[in-house]
């Protein structure tokens, strides 16, 4: 048998990495053709991974062959015998592990089992196993080099290929602005007359175009609206849900407008739901979601990291070094996502193409830990001491639950009042920082001479609760406050969109994709996606008999721990916003259907359910028979 030794055996460790990484990349591109849940890990993977993956590994094992080298000086029989058996192990579990939801002693067992069945047949000195390297080499290339053009160059060219090859527009065509503001409620913008100035500038904006007083989101979180936004379609008519991503199965509004020649760019600041590994991405030429970007570029630390091995290795690393910023605390604020989305469109100048740019901005989202040069005049508190307050305050009425007493009432009260107070003041801020960075944006457009032309839309995913119903967040319920958001479209040139109006009728964000295409006069028009456009509104075609009840749902959150402050973990929610009433069904998991009735105008808290009142009975009834005809919304009878 012939000893390994120097770059021979350096080149033996690396087929071992090679081989094993494309096995891991080979698992990570079926789970994402075959899974359909998104976990948070999977939000940092880098989007070059399956081709980095075998060579990062094989880079990895390389280094580890080093070492085997200088051991072999000593023991070179030792190691020929038992080094495979350590390389296989740690091949598995690096390939093992880019299955999510495997348990650890199953990849132990899995990767024991490998290891000593094959380690036997890999000694680095076998003439036998050298014959085989050489053999399975060049496939092992092969198929790299088909990962590399499916995975690397493909999405790389993407849009110097719609560039280059994709449809041509008129010169003439508007471009589009869609800016979501994530997590604002309506009713917390002097926009809406909120008695703090939080949006003196979009107050300015706005009376350039049309504002809906009443819209209403489709869900109470992120991807569900989002959903809604680019589809037409309520969220139980698609696929997302809270862990589960967007699928292929309905148009988006960019793929629209970008198979018709359209430069698409998303620049998100929600990395979570946000994220394109949500589905968000699709149409979309260029999307910009973690801060950096970081996923979507071939680094020296992103190669190291994207296989498994290398990622637990730089992540103890960096977590040992201190140089780690922990996932929930990652923001992508508003500077940076007004840089980058101002430098694609010069970019998108060149090819003559208008374009359509989406942007979320995270800033008003908690943990509100806002850039240092963002003004106070709120007086904020600092995000770590409001997370502190607010979770002793869940603790507290978690304690209260389970017994009661005087003293611990009273206790939760004071709490109670400095966490809302602390809420409110940070979320104005947020919003105020929102506004002032918006107002940028547009203004940096206008410089460009871009404005003029654009179509500018300005919406909210939802909005948040800051103590009402003695609830905070979003995502369990559908009281007003997560659900009234703000909704402006200012036309551009040729648009017949009306300066300083405003529309008092609930009108559902669900509307945007057919209102874009039918302001666009794009071919297909409005009839490419669901819903009615809100140009019916200003041309004095909205009468009552035209017009359904907005609908928002949410899903059953049945993994939650069930709470009365988490309605969501009780059964799925549904809700009817028409004039001035909402109606709001559950079907509970024990208590069955459960109705509550709200004259919004007289009580827009939604503090007195008049679905009990015998005055209200028809109108209950209207609601119930609407209800019951519309397209199976989300909670239906057991």
């Amino acid at each position: 048998m012939t000893q390994p030794r120097g770059l021979f055996l350096v080149a033996l460790c690396g087929w071992f990495g090679l081989v094993s990484g494309l096995v891991e990349s080979g698992l990570g591109l079926l789970w994402g053709w075959v899974g359909y849940q998104v976990n948070d890990p999977d939000l940092w993977v880098n989007w070059h991974s399956p081709w980095m993956a075998p060579l990062s590994l094989g880079a990895w094992f390389a280094g580890f062959g080093v070492v085997l080298g200088l051991v072999a000086m000593v023991a070179p029989r030792t190691v020929a015998r038992f080094a495979p058996f350590v390389l296989i192990a740690e091949g598995a579990r690096s390939a093992l592990g880019s299955i999510p939801g495997l348990h650890a002693w199953a990849i132990a067992v899995l990767v024991a089992g490998l290891s000593v069945r094959l380690g036997g047949y890999s000694r680095l000195d076998s003439p036998a196993f050298h014959r085989f390297v050489r053999r399975t080499l060049p496939v092992a290339g092969i198929v790299w080099g088909v990962l590399f053009v499916a995975t690397g160059l493909v999405p790389w060219t993407a849009e110097w290929r719609a560039f280059t090859f994709g449809a041509t527009p008129s010169e003439s065509a508007p471009n589009v602005l869609l800016v979501v503001l994530d997590t604002v409620r309506a009713d917390s913008l002097s926009l809406h007359g909120y008695d703090r100035p939080t949006t003196p500038r979009l107050e300015s904006w706005a009376k350039r175009g049309v504002r809906f007083s009443q819209a209403r989101s489709t869900t109470p979180y992120t991807l569900g609206t989002h959903a809604s936004l680019f589809t037409g379609y309520r969220m139980t008519q698609t696929s997302a849900r809270v862990n589960a991503p967007l699928d292929g199965s309905r148009l988006t509004l960019a793929e629209h407008l970008r198979d018709r020649g359209y430069a698409t760019g998303g620049f998100v600041g929600n990395i979570f739901y946000g994220s394109a590994r949500y589905g968000l991405d699709r149409g979309f030429l260029h999307y910009h979601d973690v801060p950096g970007n970081i996923t979507r570029r071939v680094t020296p630390r992103e190669f190291l990291r994207s296989c498994r091995l290398g990622e637990s290795v730089v992540t103890w690393f960096e977590r040992k070094w201190r140089i780690l910023k922990p996932l929930q605390r990652q923001r992508l604020d508003a500077a940076e996502l007004n840089r980058e989305a101002l430098a694609w469109v010069d970019r998108t100048r060149s090819s003559t193409r208008p374009f359509f740019l989406f942007l979320n901005l995270f800033d008003a989202h908690s943990p509100y830990s806002l850039p240092a040069e963002a003004p106070t005049p709120f007086t904020r508190v600092s995000p770590e001491r409001l997370e502190a307050d607010t979770a002793k305050l869940k603790g507290l009425q978690a304690r209260f639950d389970r017994q009661p007493s005087a003293a611990l009432s009273a206790e939760i009260d004071a709490l109670r009042a400095k966490v809302h107070s602390d809420l409110r003041n940070a979320y104005d801020e947020g919003i105020a920082w929102i506004d002032r960075k918006l107002d940028e944006l547009l203004r940096d457009l206008d410089r460009r001479n871009l404005l003029a032309n654009t179509l500018v839309i300005v919406t909210a995913d939802h909005g948040e609760m800051l103590g009402e119903h003695d609830l905070i967040g979003h995502g369990d319920s559908l009281h007003r406050e997560v659900v009234h958001v703000p909704l402006v479209v200012i036309g551009g040139q040729g648009m017949e969109v009306p300066a300083g109006a405003v529309i008092d009728r609930p009108v559902s964000v669900g509307d945007v994709p057919a209102t874009v295409a039918d302001l666009l006069r794009t071919s297909g028009g409005a009839r490419a996606f669901p819903g009615l456009p809100l140009r019916r509104f200003w041309n004095e075609r909205a009468g009552d008999e035209g017009d359904e009840p907005v609908v928002s749902e949410m899903e059953h959150l049945a993994w939650m721990a069930r709470s009365p402050r988490m309605p969501a973990a009780s059964g799925p929610m549904a809700l009817l916003t028409e004039g001035t009433w909402s109606y709001h069904r559950q079907v509970h998991e024990t208590l069955g259907v459960r109705e509550q009735m709200f004259d919004l105008k007289s009580d827009p808290g939604e503090e007195h359910d008049l679905a009990g009142d015998p005055s209200q009975g028809d109108r209950l009834g209207a609601f119930r028979r609407k209800f019951a005809a519309m397209d199976a919304p989300t909670p239906t009878p057991p």
